[in-house]
């Protein structure tokens, strides 16, 4: 299936989880993330609160759901060398 062109209704199982870490700022955050439609939807969990994001992009759906973090944490929360898996991830989905 490709991701690209799917509806909200074919891909309930299609989301990608995975946890960002800002030493720093000592915050964690789980995050999950899937397309539907055209649109991107991020949920983080961080600090035990849950925040919905959405977007065009994946990353405009992460920050937004982690904006309320401040710009200093998503800044750092973004250069987590895991969002390289995640992006080979969303390519690997996208492609097959």
């Amino acid at each position: 299936m490709d991701i690209n062109r799917s509806g909200a209704d074919s891909m309930p199982d299609r989301s990608i989880g995975f946890r960002l870490s800002a030493d720093r700022a000592a915050i964690e955050a789980d995050v999950r993330l899937r397309r539907v439609g055209d649109r991107w939807i991020s949920v983080s969990d961080s600090a035990g609160r849950e925040v919905t994001g959405i977007g065009s992009t994946a990353r405009s759906a992460i920050v937004a759901s982690l904006d309320w973090l401040g710009p200093s944490a998503v800044r750092e929360l973004l250069a987590d060398l895991r969002l390289l898996d995640v992006s080979v991830k969303l390519t690997s989905v996208s492609t097959g």
